[in-house]
C-alpha cells in the first residue's frame, strides 16, 4: 500500500478509503464475471437456446425499470437500508434458485443475475462518489478500477480450477460468497461516506431546457446500433460455445477463461493502444475501429461460424468498445452545452441503449424462426453499415460543433479526456486562428498551450510579423522553444526592437544563450525603465559567462534601490553572489523592499538555506500577496528552526501583530505538532483569531486526525465561547428594545456572529469531512429556507458543548428563549447591565465600554463603568454612527466599523434652496440627511423626496460617474458629507466595509434583474 500511495499520491486519511473500497469493487466485478459465467453455462446446457434472445430483451426491460425503481425507493428509505436490503435480497434469492436449478428457474436466474449485477455496480459508484471529492475521485478512481481489472482476470483464470473441484452445480455459492465479501466491505466502508446536503426543488435553479439537435441525435444512433450489434455478437458467442462445448464444467472454465483475457486486452488497450490511435490518426479513425472490426467478423461468421470467429467478434467487441470506443465517443460529448450534456448523456448511455438492446433481442428472436442463427449477421452487417455511415458523417458535424464551442468558450477540459492532436481538432484551431474576432483568436492560442505547434506554424509566423501586441505576446509565450517558429535571428531582431515584446524575446535570448544579441542587449543597460534594463542585464550575465561589470553594477543597484518588478529581476539573478547581495541586504529586502522584491528575496533565501531570515518570512505571511512565496520558502528550511520562529510569534508578549497571517498558514508549513501549538495559544486569542486558529486546525484534522492530547484545549476553547455568545444573549435580553442602544445591540449581534462560525469549525474536528463551510455558508447569508437543515445536521454530527451550545444560538426564537438555554449552562453570566459593562470595561474593550457610556448616558443612568478614554467627538461619532446605521448601504456593517467612515463624515447645514448636486457633475461626495428634507429631481420633474437617513450620491462617488439627478434642500436641512477621498481611504484600510457594499450592491441587482424578469 506504501508504494500505491506514492504512485496514486494519495493522502494522509485517504488508505482506508481507497483500501476498502478497492477490495469492495474488487469483489463487484468478481460476482459480475463468476454470475455472467453461471448464468451463460446453466442457461446453454440447461435450457432452450432459442430462447436467449428472449433474455436479452427481458433484461434491458428489467435493468431500466430496476434503475428508476432504485432512483425513486434509494431518497426516501435511505441508500444504507436499500444497500442492506439488495444485497441480502440477491443472496436469499440465489441460494433457494441453488436449491434446485431446473426448469424455469433457468431462465429466472439469468434475468436475476442481469439485475444483480446492475443494481450492485450502481450502489458501488454512488457509495465511491459519496466517499471521495471530485478532486480526490481523480486521484483514487484509477487505484479502484485496478481492482477490478485484478479481480476479472483471477476470477476469470480461477473458474477452471474452481470447477474441477467443487463441480458446476456450486457456481451459485461462489456467487453468494462474492456478494457477501461486497457486502462486507461497502459496509466497511460506508463510515468514510461524506455527509451530503440534499437538495431541495424549491430553491433549485431551473435547468435549460435539453433538446436533442442533429449532432445529438447521430450520437443516439450511434450508441443505438452499437448496443444492437453487440447483442448479436453476444447471443452468436454464446450459442457457438454452447455447440461446440458439450460439458458444463468445460463450458464455465472455457466463459472464465474468456472474461480473464477480455478484462486483460481491455487494460491493456487503454494503457497503449488508445491514445496512440487517436494521436495519430485521429477521431474518424477511433469512431471506425469498432464497427469496421465488427463488420469484418460478421462476414467471416456468415461464410464459415465457427465458435473462434464468435470469440474473435466477442473479443474485439469487449475490448474495443471500453478502450477506443469510449474515448471516441467522450470526444464527441465535448462540444456539447455542459447542461445538456449533463441531462442527455444518461439518457443516450442507459435508456436509450436499454431500448436498443432489448429491440435486437426481440428481432433475433423473429429471425431465428425462419433462418439459422448465422444469418444474424446479414441483420448485424445492415445495422453496421448505418453505423460506419454516421461515424463518418458525425466526425465531419463534430468539426463544425467543436467551432461553435470554441466561439461560445463552452468546451470544458477538464471534465472530458479531450485530445488536441486529433485532426480535426487542428483544424478548426487552425479556421479560429483565421477569425476576424482578436477574442477567439486569442482563446485558439489558449487551446495550443502545451501542444506540438507544428499544424500552425506557418500561422503562428505571420501573428508574431503583424497580429496585435496580445497575440504576438502569447505566441512569444507558447512558441519560446520552437525554434521552427521563433529562430535565434527573428528573437535577435526583436530583442532590438522598441516595444513590450522586447521583455520575452530577452528572455528567451538569455534561455537560448544568444550571444549574437549581446550588442543589442548592452544599448538597452541604458533605457529609462528600470525593468527593462534588469532584463538585459540579467540576459547579459546569463549569456556571457565572462564578468560583465556594467551589467553586474546595474543589478547590484537595482537590488538595492530598485522597486517593483526591475528589483525583482535584479535579486533573483543575484540569489547566489553573495558578494553583490550580501545576506545583511537579502533580510533588509524581506521587510522592506517592494512587494515584487520582497516575493523575490523569499526565493533567494530558500535557495540559500538562510535559516536567519525566518524571522523575516514569517512576517509576510500576513500579506495575501507575499505569502504564498514565503511559505514555499519557510518549508525548504528546517523545520525545527521554523517551529522556533512560529512559536515566538505566537505567544509574544504583547500579542504580535502577525499572529493571524503566520496562524493562517500553519497547514501548508511542514512543522511537527501544529495542532498541539495551535491549541495552546487557542486561550490567548480575540474572537476573529480564533477562527483563523479553528480554521487551520480543521484544515490539519482532514489531513490526519487530530492526536487526543490537544482535544481537551478544544473543548475548553468551545466552552469560552459558549459563554460568550451567551453573554451577549444575556445583554441582549436585558437590553430588550431600548431606543437608545442601537449601538449596543449591534455591537453583541456582531459579536455572536463572530463567535458561531468558530464553534462550527471547532465542532467539527472529529468529523473534518463533514460540510462544515456550507453551513457557516447558510448562516451567515441568514437563508432560513436552509437553516433547519443545518440545525439538523448539528443535532445528529455535533456532539457536547457544540451540540448544546450552538442549538439555541441558531434556532429561531427569542433572545429571553435562548438567554435560559444559556443560563442552564453557565451559571455566571452577568445579573444586570451595570455588571455587563463593569466586566466589558475590566476586560479592556474600548469600543464596548464607549458605547456603553453612550448609551447609559443617552439613557440619563449616569455613569456606572470606570473612567475610560473617550475622546471629545467620540459622542459626535456615535451619533454619526447611530444615523449611518440606517442608511441601506451601510446597515449590514458593524458599527464598530462603521465609525471609521463617521469620523470622516461632516455635518454640513444648509438653507432652503440650496443646491447640493447638479444632473451631470462628477459625484466626489455622498451626503446623508440627518434632518430637514432634499428633493431629487431631473430639470422640474421631481423624481423622490429624501428625509432623516436616506442617502444619495452614493453611486456617483462608488463609479466616479456623473450624477444622474439633481439634489436641492427644500427646508433647512443637516446633513452629513463624506467626500471620495477620504471615503476611499477608509476602504483600502478595512476592506470588509467594501466587501459589505458590493454585497449589497450585488444584492440590489439581482432584486432588478428579479423585477425584470418578472415584468417579462
Amino acid at each position: 500500500m506504501g508504494k500505491l500511495k506514492r504512485i496514486f499520491k494519495l493522502r494522509a486519511g485517504e488508505g482506508p478509503r481507497v483500501s476498502l473500497l478497492a477490495l469492495q469493487y474488487f469483489f463487484v466485478v468478481a460476482v459480475t464475471i463468476a454470475g455472467k459465467t453461471t448464468r451463460d453455462t446453466y442457461f446453454l446446457s440447461r435450457f432452450d437456446r432459442s430462447y436467449l434472445p428472449l433474455m436479452f430483451a427481458v433484461c434491458a426491460g428489467v435493468v431500466a425499470l430496476l434503475s428508476l425503481l432504485y432512483a425513486r425507493v434509494a431518497p426516501r428509505m435511505g441508500r444504507a437500508s436499500v444497500f442492506n436490503g439488495s444485497y441480502g435480497l440477491f443472496i436469499g434469492v440465489l441460494l433457494v434458485l441453488n436449491i434446485r436449478m431446473t426448469g424455469l428457474a433457468v431462465p429466472f436466474l439469468y434475468v436475476w443475475v442481469e439485475a444483480v449485477i446492475s443494481i450492485a455496480t450502481l450502489q458501488f459508484w454512488l457509495q465511491a462518489a459519496d466517499c471521495f471529492d471530485a478532486r480526490e475521485a481523480k486521484r483514487v478512481f484509477g487505484l479502484i478500477g485496478a481492482g477490478g481489472a485484478l479481480a476479472a482476470f483471477i476470477t476469470g483464470m480461477g473458474m477452471k480450477p474452481y470447477v474441477k473441484t467443487f463441480g458446476p452445480d456450486s457456481l451459485l455459492l461462489l456467487v453468494c460468497a462474492g456478494l457477501v465479501a461486497s457486502w462486507v466491505f461497502g459496509k466497511m466502508a460506508s463510515k468514510y461516506e461524506i455527509p451530503r446536503r440534499k437538495k431541495r426543488k424549491h430553491l433549485a435553479r431551473p435547468e435549460p431546457e435539453a433538446k436533442l439537435d442533429r449532432y445529438l441525435i447521430s450520437i443516439a444512433i450511434i450508441v443505438g446500433l452499437s448496443a444492437a450489434v453487440t447483442q448479436i455478437v453476444d447471443y452468436q458467442f454464446k450459442v457457438s460455445a454452447g455447440m461446440a462445448i458439450k460439458n458444463e464444467g468445460d463450458l464455465a472454465s472455457f466463459f472464465g477463461m474468456f472474461y480473464a483475457a477480455t478484462g486483460v486486452g481491455t487494460l491493456l488497450m487503454q494503457l497503449f493502444v488508445s491514445g496512440s490511435i487517436l494521436n495519430r490518426f485521429g477521431l474518424r479513425t477511433g469512431l471506425l475501429s469498432l464497427p469496421a472490426m465488427l463488420g469484418t467478423t460478421a462476414a467471416m461468421f456468415m461464410l464459415q461460424p465457427s465458435l473462434v470467429v464468435a470469440t474473435l467478434a466477442k473479443f474485439a467487441d469487449q475490448t474495443l468498445k471500453f478502450s477506443l470506443n469510449n474515448s471516441s465517443l467522450e470526444l464527441l460529448w465535448l462540444p456539447v452545452h455542459p447542461d445538456r450534456r449533463r441531462k442527455l448523456k444518461p439518457v443516450v448511455g442507459g435508456t436509450l441503449k436499454a431500448l436498443a438492446e432489448a429491440a435486437a433481442g426481440l428481432l433475433t428472436l423473429f429471425v431465428l424462426k425462419k433462418f439459422d442463427f448465422q444469418f444474424l449477421s446479414a441483420m448485424s452487417l445492415v445495422a453496421i453499415a448505418a453505423w460506419l455511415f454516421y461515424c463518418v458523417r458525425i466526425a465531419s458535424m463534430y468539426l463544425k460543433e467543436l467551432g461553435s464551442a470554441i466561439e461560445r468558450r463552452e468546451v470544458d477540459m477538464t471534465g472530458l479526456d479531450i485530445d488536441t492532436h486529433d485532426p480535426l481538432f487542428q483544424k478548426t484551431i487552425a479556421q479560429e486562428l483565421e477569425n476576424p474576432d482578436i477574442l477567439r483568436r486569442l482563446f485558439a492560442l489558449e487551446l495550443m498551450e502545451g501542444q506540438p505547434l507544428k499544424p500552425w506554424a506557418p500561422r503562428l509566423r505571420q501573428m508574431l510579423q503583424s497580429g496585435s501586441v496580445e497575440e504576438q505576446d502569447r505566441v512569444l509565450e507558447i512558441a519560446r522553444n520552437d525554434e521552427a517558429i521563433l529562430s535565434n535571428a527573428l528573437i535577435t531582431e526583436m530583442v532590438g526592437r522598441s516595444g513590450l515584446l522586447a521583455a520575452g524575446a530577452i528572455a528567451i535570448a538569455a534561455d537560448r544563450g544568444l550571444t549574437q544579441c549581446l550588442p543589442a542587449l548592452r544599448i538597452r543597460l541604458v533605457e529609462d525603465d528600470g525593468e527593462t534594463r534588469a532584463q538585459a542585464a540579467t540576459a547579459i550575465v546569463r549569456i556571457s559567462k565572462a564578468k560583465e561589470p556594467e551589467a553586474k553594477a546595474i543589478l547590484m543597484g537595482l537590488a538595492n534601490e530598485g522597486t517593483g518588478e526591475a528589483q525583482s529581476i535584479a535579486v533573483k539573478q543575484l540569489w547566489d553572489d553573495e558578494a553583490s547581495l550580501p545576506t545583511s541586504k537579502l533580510r533588509s529586502l524581506l521587510t522592506s523592499a517592494s512587494i515584487e522584491g520582497r516575493i523575490a528575496g523569499a526565493a533567494v533565501a530558500a535557495r540559500r538555506l538562510d535559516h536567519g531570515s525566518i524571522s523575516a518570512l514569517l512576517s509576510q505571511l500576513s500579506d495575501a500577496r507575499t505569502a504564498a512565496g514565503a511559505i514555499a520558502a519557510l518549508s525548504e528550511l528546517k523545520p525545527e528552526q521554523v517551529l522556533k520562529g512560529i512559536e515566538a510569534v505566537l505567544f509574544a508578549v504583547p500579542p504580535s501583530l502577525l499572529r493571524v497571517g503566520v496562524m493562517r498558514s500553519i497547514p501548508e508549513l511542514p512543522v511537527a505538532g501544529a495542532a498541539a501549538m495551535l491549541t495552546r495559544v487557542l486561550a490567548q486569542l480575540e474572537i476573529v483569531e480564533t477562527r483563523t486558529a479553528a480554521t487551520s486546525l480543521l484544515a490539519l484534522a482532514r489531513r490526519e486526525a487530530v492526536p487526543q492530547s490537544v482535544k481537551p484545549a478544544i473543548e475548553l476553547c468551545t466552552r469560552q465561547l459558549t459563554k460568550e455568545a451567551y453573554r451577549c444573549v444575556r445583554i441582549l435580553h436585558l437590553l430588550g428594545e431600548a431606543p437608545h442602544a442601537v449601538l449596543l445591540r449591534d455591537h453583541y449581534r456582531n459579536r455572536i456572529r463572530s463567535v458561531i462560525p468558530t464553534m462550527f469549525i471547532l465542532g467539527s474536528i472529529n468529523e473534518p469531512n463533514s460540510p462544515v463551510e456550507q453551513c457557516i455558508r447558510v448562516y451567515e447569508s441568514a437563508d432560513k429556507t436552509r437553516l433547519p437543515f443545518v440545525l439538523e445536521f448539528i443535532d445528529s454530527a455535533f456532539e457536547g458543548e457544540n451540540r448544546a451550545g450552538l442549538l439555541p444560538l441558531l434556532d429561531q426564537i427569542s433572545w429571553e428563549d435562548k438567554d435560559v438555554a444559556g443560563s442552564e449552562r453557565h451559571s455566571d453570566l452577568p445579573k444586570s447591565l451595570d455588571a455587563a459593562f463593569r466586566n466589558a470595561a475590566a476586560n479592556g474593550d474600548p469600543w464596548e465600554s464607549k458605547i456603553a457610556a453612550h448609551y447609559l448616558k443617552s439613557d440619563n443612568q449616569g455613569a456606572v463603568i470606570p473612567v475610560v478614554d473617550l475622546d471629545v467627538s467620540m459622542p459626535s461619532t456615535l451619533e454619526k454612527t447611530i444615523l449611518l446605521k440606517s442608511v441601506a448601504m451601510f446597515q449590514n456593517i458593524p458599527a464598530e466599523k462603521l465609525s471609521r467612515i463617521a469620523a470622516i463624515a461632516e455635518e454640513r447645514d444648509v438653507a432652503e434652496g440650496t443646491v447640493l448636486m447638479r444632473e451631470g457633475e462628477i459625484g466626489e461626495s455622498l451626503f446623508v440627511v440627518m434632518t430637514g428634507a432634499v428633493r431629487i429631481h431631473r430639470g422640474e420633474n421631481t423624481l423622490t423626496v429624501f428625509g432623516r437617513g436616506d442617502c444619495l450620491g452614493e453611486m456617483a462617488v462608488l463609479d466616479s460617474s456623473p450624477r444622474s439627478a439633481s439634489a436641492t434642500a427644500t427646508a433647512e436641512s443637516t446633513l452629513l458629507e463624506i467626500d471620495q477621498a477620504s471615503f476611499y481611504q477608509v476602504l483600502e484600510a478595512h476592506p470588509e466595509i467594501m466587501q459589505e457594499i458590493v454585497r449589497l450592491l450585488t444584492r440590489r441587482l439581482r432584486e432588478a434583474n428579479d423585477r425584470i424578469a418578472a415584468i417579462k
